[in-house]
């Protein structure tokens, strides 16, 4: 599963002057007490458990092939998704 959101249109369909949307990256949300209590009503209320993310603008670094199979490696052993950025 890929954490990872890419723009839907392509680069020519924006103004030439629009900022590049940078991909997001999506994490565990640090809640506030009061988002937190909203978020644990709405899982009373309906039996559902909902799991909060946050997304972040970020670029994926480009790898080589040699640092694409490490981080795989790494991925495996830390049974973790990794995201190279930068």
């Amino acid at each position: 599963m890929s954490l990872v959101d890419t723009p839907k249109h392509s680069s020519r369909l924006r103004a030439p002057s629009a900022r590049r949307r940078l991909p997001l990256i999506y994490n565990i949300a640090q809640l506030s007490a009061h988002q937190l209590r909203a978020l644990q009503s709405f899982e009373t209320d309906t039996g559902r458990t909902v799991i909060a993310l946050s997304g972040i603008e970020a670029e994926a670094a480009p790898l080589s092939d040699d640092e694409i199979r490490r981080i795989q490696a790494l991925e495996k052993d830390l049974g973790l998704t990794l995201v190279a950025v930068g």
